[in-house]
């Protein structure tokens, strides 16, 4: 994917400020996502080892993620930046080719992995199998974005001009798209992995002996709970409210006589859809709070029967 060349480059480079580009920045905010994302894998397959509470869903929504999120929008954004780098620089030509070949080398393993995450659900794979491909995955992963931020990314940043930057930023294929775990919502699908995930992330700051105390990790975790619902619920009466207003603006322009009765119709089409919207939520929401005092009730027999 490559990106628009029609105008000649200039011959001078523009001189950079020291700070990341604006897709340099994006880029680096995704690392960080994905290595939280497979750290909460690799937590889900300690537990597999260790025969603990395993929460299938979010083995198999962490995988997901990544086939359907970094395979598809990252990692292609990732290459076109190599690919206009490579032209300029022919020091970065084999460290380029590698990267770009283990990011198709990873969307094959993601896709083996997820998977082999299937049939385990099934119980048609073993699951120390299962944690062999899970964690040489995740060393993998690590080990390709551990080079591309110590080696290439800097070497990039020293390569390409402003003006190489704006002609990638001005293709809209390279767009980053709505993150589904971190964006603004919550996809539907990957719900157990992203409150997973901002468990992990609230773990890194918080005090490690208070969050084991289980009455008030139950607490945090129904307020994570309500906060993503919260979120979802405003992401959708908003592109309502939007969606409402463009589609009322349009009509007045084309027939200002009916548009009274256009409008209605369009108003009441749009609050009917944002209504099943909001059940929607509200019925993922009771369902996740159910999910959480399953949980309690299982580390309570936990404790009570610790053989």
């Amino acid at each position: 994917m490559s990106a628009k060349t029609s105008k000649a480059r200039p011959k001078s480079k523009v001189k950079k400020p020291p700070e990341h580009t604006a897709m340099m920045t994006t880029l680096l905010a995704e690392h960080r996502h994905m290595a939280t994302m497979l750290k909460v894998l690799e937590k889900q397959l300690d537990l597999i080892e260790a025969d603990g509470n395993i929460n299938t869903n979010v083995v198999y929504e962490t995988l997901y993620y990544m086939t359907e999120y970094p395979d598809r929008f990252h990692h292609p954004r990732e290459d076109a930046m190599f690919q206009r780098a490579a032209q300029l620089s022919e020091s970065l030509a084999d460290a380029v080719d590698t990267l770009q070949r283990d990011h198709d080398k990873m969307a094959d393993s993601g896709k083996k992995a997820l998977q082999a995450v299937v049939e385990w659900r099934r119980g048609k794979h073993d699951a120390n199998k299962l944690v062999k491909t899970g964690r040489t995955y995740i060393a993998d992963l690590f080990r390709h974005m551990e080079v591309e931020e110590k080696v290439v990314f800097p070497k990039i940043e020293a390569t390409l001009s402003q003006w190489d930057w704006r002609e990638l930023a001005a293709d809209d294929t390279l767009l980053p798209a709505a993150d589904p775990v971190f964006g603004p919502r919550v996809g539907r699908e990957f719900r157990n992995v992203a409150r997973s995930a901002r468990r992990s992330l609230r773990r890194g700051v918080e005090n490690a002996v208070i969050l084991e105390w289980l009455g008030l990790e139950t607490v945090l975790e129904s307020i994570e709970v309500l906060s993503i619902a919260r979120d979802n619920s405003l992401f959708s009466t908003r592109k309502h409210a939007r969606t409402t207003f463009e589609e009322c603006r349009e009509i007045v322009a084309q027939n200002p006589l009916l548009s009274p009765f256009q409008c209605t119709a369009c108003s009441l089409r749009l609050y009917g859809s944002w209504v099943r919207e909001q059940i929607e939520i509200s019925q993922d929401t009771v369902k996740e709070m159910g999910n959480i005092r399953s949980e309690v009730r299982g580390q309570l027999r936990t404790l009570r029967n610790p053989d």
